[in-house]
């Protein structure tokens, strides 16, 4: 398994010394016996059936990490890039490329980098986010990332008569080192339709979003050419939903760290940054939103 996870690491372009830190921590886990035994049992488990209860994993996360002094951050991702050795066979028995595979991998990439910039630790610090991964239920197309999910509201709109629970692909905006530019977006969106094509057949295909990046308030602190901008301007918003007045657990997002307890210890590196603070010091508050597209 070093082998693979030397090999993974090397394909997705981690930092050498992120690779140094993840495969001494993999030989740390490796040579205790017990933390080995629940690595590998996840491992058998995964290579038996695709569709695993997460649950287990994540709980077996946290006695390696008691095992062996490893941070938990870093075992989550130990084990994710370990079972993504069997999702490779899966996708090729579902028919999907290795290209989606590899481009849906970089992920582990991105929120590595996320979580040592957040939480000063080389791991991942959202693992429940992966399940959707390694049950096929999550692809990268593009720039963005889509899966399946059920319509939350009702939508009427241009002939189109959409119900709770109808079928939709639901976007997630990955973090990764470019822009979100509205080409690739559009790129994106393209690449879903044709993938999830055959789940529409004689239906119209709605694109929908939940996230920060949709909040109605950004329109407020937004330069005009933003592409954050574009991106909403995609979508019909159909809810839009504000944090509790001094609830900044999700400031991270914007942020790339935690809340200290005080606004002035964000930083105000760019104009959206400023304003946001600005707002937020103004009594604003943080939220997301929940928008719909035809495509």
């Amino acid at each position: 398994m070093k082998a693979y996870i030397t090999q993974f690491l090397n394909e997705m372009n981690f930092e050498k010394n992120d690779s140094e830190h993840i495969l001494n921590a993999y030989d740390v886990i490796k040579n205790n016996k017990n933390a080995n035994n629940i690595l590998q049992n996840a491992i058998s488990e995964y290579n038996k059936k695709m569709d695993i209860d997460w649950a287990p994993v994540l709980s077996g996360a946290e006695e390696m990490s008691r095992a062996t002094g490893v941070h938990l951050y870093t075992v989550y991702l130990i084990i994710i890039i370990c079972l993504s050795k069997k999702l490779v066979d899966y996708y090729v028995e579902n028919g999907i490329s290795h290209e989606i595979w590899h481009d849906t991998m970089l992920d582990f990439r991105y929120k590595t980098k996320e979580c040592k910039l957040i939480k000063g630790v080389i791991g991942i610090f959202v693992p429940n986010w992966y399940g959707k991964f390694f049950t096929l239920n999550l692809f990268t197309l593009g720039r963005l990332q889509f899966r399946i999910n059920t319509l939350r509201y009702d939508y009427n709109k241009n002939g189109v008569d959409l119900k709770i629970g109808d079928p939709v692909v639901d976007i997630h905006i990955p973090r990764t080192e470019t822009p979100l530019t509205h080409e690739e977006c559009i790129d994106s969106y393209n690449r879903a339709k044709d993938f999830f094509a055959s789940k529409f057949i004689d239906k119209p295909m709605p694109f929908v979003c939940s996230s920060w990046l949709l909040f109605e308030e950004n329109r407020k602190l937004l330069k005009e050419n933003s592409n954050i901008l574009k991106f909403m301007n995609d979508f019909d918003i159909i809810q839009n939903k504000y944090c509790e007045l001094g609830d900044y657990s999700e400031l991270w997002r914007l942020y790339d760290m935690d809340y200290t307890g005080s606004l002035d210890d964000f930083p105000e590196d760019t104009s959206f940054r400023r304003a946001y603070k600005n707002y937020l010091k103004s009594g604003g508050r943080f939220g997301s939103a929940y928008g719909i597209f035809i495509k």
